[in-house]
């Protein structure tokens, strides 16, 4: 209703400048000239009774009438010369006569003969600004000038009203698709547009519900499977010392990995639960240290590339991590180690027992940001293996979780979940993990970090 009432408004509006704009049509214009033909010659017999040759009277005169009918006068001789005016000066009497011809017509004004063979003008208009006269067709088009002004008043403030909201209610949309379940909208009025946004409230509140329940419920089940599993292993160890000694280690594989599986499921609970987190409960990571211990660990080679140097350090198994130079970003020390890690062991995992190479690289981008040049500093990953690769068209998939590439086997172990999990501590971290074919065969896996 506020939609059709404003149009309705609008167009009333319209209709009253056009009536206001319909006295300076041309019709209204000839009824005009009607009406001042009938003072015409009440005008021709002032001027006839007075002195006809003084010119100062008769334009004293015309000036009389020009102000009292507001019309413009022009008064010709015989010989067809003007003698006297008030207004805007008429063209001379052949102008008058070919395009103005008004002897006893009506036009824009009226060529009135006098019985003495003189020929008066006279022609109405608008005042200007200035004080004088204007033709009607003028007054018309700055009607119509003042009406789009007025109608683009009126109907800006009512389209703004209404999509206003829209956008804030698109953007509502906008960050519930992106994840933040917190995202809700302002309910303003009572009309449609609030209902949408009332509903797109209790849609959002819902969902965050239902996956408050799941998440709650996967973390208490994978819990609750602790308890179990402990058995399990206790029982293992309380075997006879005569037991299949392959029955031991099988048990003991799957009680591992099983083990592994409930605590990334419950690292897979707590990061989407946590939502994203503020910049300010990050702290200083020196990452080159970070991947120099990881790769020590897994034996894994590891280089460092420091930006503007041309120099690049090595790191073995075994070397002094301080040794790596100045790498230092604010993130969450734990689970960037975290996603180190899962990297690692995803390459070391699908690398056919070729050796992986790990490099940090750090980048200087250089942005222009109003008239100043400003300089960050950014800190890129790649963990490259020599395996089979991933297809094309499961290098996006694969962070998902418990998905498993064509060229996957479960005989090389892992549960789906690493990549995912390490995605998850990449977003986090405002960036993303990105998988492509390595030359040479294999895959390389990069992320980049700004500082």
């Amino acid at each position: 209703m506020r939609v059709y009432l404003g149009l309705v408004s609008v167009l009333l509006l319209i209709a009253l400048i056009a009536v206001i704009g319909w006295d300076y049509a041309p019709h209204r214009q000839r009824d005009r000239v009607q009406q001042i033909s009938g003072i015409a010659g009440e005008i021709a017999q002032r001027l006839l009774d007075g002195n006809s040759d003084d010119a100062d009277a008769l334009a004293k005169e015309l000036a009389h009438w020009h102000k009292r009918a507001a019309i413009d006068l022009t008064l010709f001789g015989r010989d067809g010369q003007i003698i006297a005016s008030a207004g805007h000066r008429a063209p001379n009497i052949n102008q008058l006569n070919s395009s103005d011809g008004f002897r006893g017509s009506v036009g824009r004004g009226l060529l009135v003969p006098l019985p003495d063979g003189r020929q008066l003008f006279l022609r109405f208009g608008t005042r200007n600004s200035r004080g004088g006269f204007m033709p009607g067709w003028f007054g018309f088009l700055m009607t119509l000038a003042l009406a789009t002004v007025l109608v683009s008043l009126v109907a800006y403030p009512v389209a703004r009203r209404i999509s206003a909201r829209i956008e804030r209610l698109e953007k509502g949309v906008k960050a519930l698709g992106a994840g933040d379940l917190t995202a809700r909208v302002q309910v303003e009025g009572n009309d449609e547009v609030a209902s949408l946004a009332a509903s797109f409230n209790d849609s959002a509140q819902r969902v965050e519900q239902l996956l408050g329940a799941q998440r709650s419920l996967l973390a208490n089940a994978s819990h609750e499977l602790r308890s179990p599993l402990t058995r399990i292993r206790m029982a293992l160890e309380l075997l006879p010392k005569d037991s299949s000694v392959e029955l031991r280690e099988e048990l003991g594989k799957d009680i591992r990995e099983l083990d592994q599986l409930i605590e990334e499921i419950l690292l897979a609970s707590r990061l989407q639960a946590d939502g994203q987190p503020h910049n300010d409960a990050f702290e200083p990571v020196d990452l080159a240290a970070l991947c120099a211990e990881e790769c020590a660990r897994a034996g894994a080679g590891f280089a460092f590339e420091r930006a503007g140097s041309g120099k690049t350090l090595s790191a073995t198994p075994g070397l002094d991590a301080t040794d790596m130079g100045d790498a230092v970003l604010r993130a969450d020390a734990k689970l960037l180690r975290r996603l180190v890690r899962n990297l690692l062991e995803n390459a070391q995992r699908y690398g056919e027992g070729l050796p992986v190479e790990v490099v940090l690289e750090a980048q200087q981008s250089k942005a222009l940001t109003h008239a100043t040049r400003d300089t960050s500093a950014r800190l890129r990953l790649t963990v490259a293996d020599r395996g089979m690769g991933v297809p094309p068209e499961d290098r996006a998939r694969i962070f998902e979780p418990f998905y498993r590439s064509q060229n996957a086997s479960e005989k090389q172990g892992g549960v789906g979940l690493g990549l995912s999990i390490a995605q998850q501590i990449a977003a986090r971290h405002q960036t993303q993990i990105v998988c492509e074919a390595r030359d040479g065969g294999g895959s390389v896996f990069s992320v980049e970090f700004a500082v």
